[in-house]
Parts: C-alpha cells; sequence; structure tokens
C-alpha cells in the first residue's frame, strides 16, 4: 500500500490583524529632547529615524502594502532591520544587545562533507546549520566571532546608555485583550510592536502563498515550501524572543512610577537612568498592574508562546507535505501525533490562562477555536496513517477499525469548522483540509476492507478497542533564532547623556492617539 499513498497537502493557516500605530514625529520630537536644538549630529540622526519609520508605515500600512503579489520581501525586511538598529540606540544596551550567533558563523563558513542523514532528517526542511553540528568548527568559529565582535565595538562608539528610553511616546493598537489601545513612554513597546507586527506578517504571508499556490493534486511547490518554511520558523524565533524581552517591560503604572520617582528625589536617591535594573521584573515577583505596558494581551507570555506554538505546527504541517511526496508512511503518524501536541499545548495554555469569558473579553475565542480544529483535523490523519501501519503488520481488523475512528474524528472536525470562521479565516479556507482529507480516509477504508475479505478474515473491533495513538511524535521544526541587528551607525557619534536632557520628557499631547 505504501507505493499508492494518496497526498495530504493542503493548508489553512490563521490569520492574526497587525497592530496599528500612531506616528512619532522624530524630526521635531527628538531633537525638542536635545540639548542643543542645532545639533547637526542630531538633525540628522532624527532625520534617518524619521525615514526609517516612514518605511515601517510603507511597508506595513500603505496601499502597496497590501499588493502580496509584488512585494518586494527582501526590502520590507531591510526596513524593519534599519529601523530596530535605530531604536536600539534609543533603548540602551541593557536590553538591546546585538547578537553574532554560531549559526550566523557557520553559515558563511564553506561546509564540510555531508553526513550520512535519516528518513526523519531528509524530510525536514530546516537546511541552517545548528549549534550541534558536528561541521561547525569551533575554534574557527570563536575567532570569527571574536573578530567580528571587535568590529563591533570598533565602529560603534555610543556607550549604550539608555537614558532617553522612556523619554518619547508611542501609541499601538492591540491585537487581542479588551484594552483596543496601548500609549507609552517605553521605546521598548516601539521595538516589540515592530517586531510582533514582523511575526504576523509573516504568518500572513505564508498563508498567501499556500492558499494561492498549493495545487489540489499536486500540493505546494517545493520551491515555496522551503519559503514558507523559513518565514514560519523566523517568525517563532520573532515569538520565542518577544516572550524573553516582555521581562524587561514595566509591570507598574505609570503613577506608580511617577510615585517612586518622588520618593527617590525625596530621599536624595539618584534616579538611575531608564530602563534599568528596576524595570526587569519577574512576573512571579510581583503584581503586573493594569495600564502597565506588560499588562497589554499583546505582552502576555502566554500568548506570546501560544503565538510561538502556532508558528512551529504550521512548520511541522509542511514536513508532512513533504513527507507524503516522498512516500514515507512510517513517520507520518508521530508527525501527525506532534503536530496535533503542538496545537493542543496552544490552546491549553490559553483555556487555562483566561476564563471562558476572558477568552471572548481579550478577542481570543476564534483564535482558541482554530487551535481545537487543527488538533483534531491532525487527530484525524495520525489515525489514518496508524490504520496504514496496522495493516502492513497483518492487524487487517483492527486497521479497518482504526480507519474507522479516522473518519469519526474527521466529522468531529467539520463541526469545529464554523466556530473559526472570522473576517480573517474564510469557511471555504477552513474546509479545504478536511475536503481533501475526506476522500483519503475513505479511500483507505474501502481498500482494508477489501484486504481483509481477500486476505485477512479477521473480525473488526469496536472503535473503542483499538490501540491508542503514539503520546509523544516526532518534531522536526525548529525555531530560527532573530538575531538582533547592530545598533545604527548613526549613533556612533552620539554621547546620549551629554547630548540629551533626560529630564525632558514627552506628554501624551505630543502625539495623536492611534485611530481605533
Amino acid at each position: 500500500m505504501e507505493g499508492t499513498l494518496p497526498v495530504f497537502d493542503n493548508y489553512c493557516f490563521y490569520i492574526h490583524r497587525l497592530k496599528m500605530r500612531s506616528k512619532l514625529n522624530y524630526k521635531s520630537k527628538l531633537v525638542d529632547l536635545c540639548k542643543e536644538a542645532s545639533n547637526p549630529f542630531i538633525v540628522s540622526l532624527a532625520k534617518d529615524i524619521s525615514d526609517a519609520s516612514d518605511n515601517i508605515d510603507n511597508f506595513f500600512f500603505s496601499t502597496k502594502a497590501r499588493d502580496l503579489t509584488n512585494i518586494d520581501t527582501a526590502e520590507l525586511l531591510k526596513s524593519v532591520e534599519t529601523y530596530c538598529s535605530l531604536l536600539g540606540g534609543l533603548i540602551g544596551s541593557k536590553v538591546y544587545q546585538p547578537t553574532i550567533t554560531t549559526d550566523n558563523i557557520a553559515a558563511a563558513t564553506t561546509a564540510a562533507t555531508a553526513t550520512p542523514v535519516s528518513n526523519f532528517e531528509k524530510l525536514q526542511l530546516n537546511e541552517q546549520p545548528r549549534d550541534n553540528d558536528e561541521e561547525y568548527n569551533s575554534e574557527e568559529g570563536d575567532d570569527k566571532l571574536e573578530k567580528f565582535n571587535n568590529e563591533k565595538v570598533k565602529n560603534n562608539n555610543n556607550k549604550g546608555s539608555d537614558a532617553i528610553r522612556k523619554n518619547l511616546r508611542f501609541s499601538w493598537t492591540n491585537v487581542f485583550g479588551s484594552d483596543r489601545s496601548i500609549t507609552s513612554s517605553d521605546t521598548l513597546v516601539e521595538y516589540m510592536s515592530i517586531l510582533f507586527n514582523l511575526g504576523i506578517w509573516y504568518l500572513g504571508y505564508s498563508e498567501y502563498i499556500v492558499s494561492n499556490r498549493c495545487s489540489p493534486t499536486d500540493g505546494l511547490p517545493e520551491e515555496d515550501r522551503q519559503k514558507v518554511y523559513d518565514f514560519l520558523l523566523k517568525s517563532a524565533g520573532i515569538f520565542d524572543y518577544l516572550c524573553k524581552l516582555r521581562l524587561n517591560l514595566s509591570s507598574s503604572s505609570k503613577k506608580e512610577e511617577e510615585d517612586k520617582k518622588e520618593e527617590k528625589t525625596e530621599s536624595g536617591e539618584d534616579e538611575k537612568d531608564g530602563g534599568g535594573d528596576d524595570d526587569v521584573v519577574d512576573d512571579n515577583a510581583g503584581k503586573i498592574l493594569k495600564g502597565s505596558d506588560k499588562s497589554s494581551t499583546d505582552f502576555n507570555d502566554v500568548l506570546l508562546r501560544s503565538l510561538y506554538l502556532q508558528c512551529i505546527g504550521q512548520a511541522q504541517e509542511l514536513t508532512i507535505g513533504r513527507a507524503y511526496k516522498k512516500n514515507t508512511i512510517q513517520p507520518i503518524v508521530k508527525l501527525a501525533v506532534d503536530t496535533a501536541n503542538i496545537y493542543k499545548e496552544a490552546m491549553d495554555m490559553l483555556i487555562s490562562h483566561f476564563t471562558e469569558e476572558k477568552l471572548v473579553e481579550n478577542r481570543l475565542e476564534k483564535f482558541v477555536n482554530f487551535l481545537q480544529y487543527k488538533v483534531s483535523l491532525y487527530q484525524s490523519l495520525a489515525w489514518n496513517q496508524q490504520a496504514f501501519q496496522q495493516n502492513a503488520t497483518h492487524k487487517y481488523g483492527e486497521s479497518i477499525a482504526t480507519c474507522k475512528k479516522a473518519q469519526h474524528q474527521l466529522k468531529q472536525t467539520l463541526f469545529l469548522i464554523r466556530p473559526c470562521v472570522s473576517i480573517t479565516l474564510t469557511q471555504q479556507s477552513l474546509q479545504k483540509p478536511t475536503q481533501q482529507l475526506q476522500p483519503i480516509i475513505d479511500a483507505t477504508l474501502a481498500r482494508l476492507e477489501r484486504e481483509n475479505v481477500l486476505i485477512g478474515y479477521e473480525v473488526v473491533p469496536s472503535i473503542d478497542d483499538i490501540s491508542e495513538l503514539p503520546t509523544e511524535g516526532t518534531r522536526l521544526a525548529k525555531l530560527r533564532p532573530f538575531i538582533i541587528p547592530q545598533v545604527h551607525q548613526s549613533w556612533s557619534t552620539i554621547d546620549i547623556p551629554s547630548t540629551f536632557n533626560k529630564d525632558k520628557k514627552l506628554q501624551e499631547s505630543d502625539l495623536v492617539s492611534v485611530k481605533i
């Protein structure tokens, strides 16, 4: 049966909305914080940040941004990198720490002789070297890392001060949560929001590719599969990075921070630069107050972790499609089981963290419904593949019952479609995977029943008496770490403490609130 396995290679990805923002006028507002408004370096820096900010709007919020057919992904990514590198100078080195990883170095070296790989590794679409790759020469890598870091220090004289990290104003809408928008003085919120949007964009553009280029008969072309897989793993890396970065957000309200500042002044304590260690708060160490930056649902640890798992799950789906293309039946059961487990983990986290009422209030209900749909879909696929395996080991009767279990599970999946439908997720897109899987399961059952009549002569047990699916699967999809760009060279000649007035801060009136 293995050589004639019907191909299941169809996808439905959940699309989240982008965060919208109110753009700050850096050309005037950054200069306002400067001790000498005519400082040519600051005027030039303000223009660079303003231009980079305009570029973000151009690639994410303009008419051009909606034309996904003709969008230049390389330029879009470059715009994010440039803006983030400029924000890095405002955030300061306590939080913003550019990375040069061994993966970067290994990718730049000549590949060593390829070693034999297993069937699972052949299915893997991630071609990037990993930390445990035997090809990586650690001694050579350490030399390159030291050289790169020395070059970074030489080219950037900025001391990494965070003295004005919390002196500007930023306003963003929230994708999730009861509060529709957030206004903050922390540049880290601007930085995290930009990266949040990039992660969401990766997910959305991946869905655009699979929905427009996935053939009902041939599935997804390999070139597109590689591209989508890469985007999804990079998106996972972004949300993983945001999970760690959020610890640096304030868990205090604006009023509390002002009171704390007054207490320090009265007691004669020196005020620390904005964004210092006082702002690094572990969630378990104290209460996160409503109105604080960390209280934003978009930056909730559970939500960010769920988005990370969504990316990994969708990438894992692509490995299943590739396994079908390569006629490798055996691994598909464990791949499908793990994919279902990934979505179940995300669903269980959200359900355990938010009550049913809070899921609706925080606009998470549709997302949870989608995760439940995915769990059921891939459990159905896993049952179907397990039936194949049982038939191959001459368990003819049980294989039929297992395939009937797959049918039953798929019927349950069909009932989950309508609750998932939203503005960004149509009923038609949700039906496509089930419509492709339905005839596969039906054909499998017909064949298994025919073989039992001709060969097996076994009694078919109840679906309640069949062997369970494996509790653990096989995970091939692994995140690609987000590489933090170096602080932009425009900051290299600027000493923040001596150039800016850290006591001068923008007010809410200096920024038009974001339109909801």
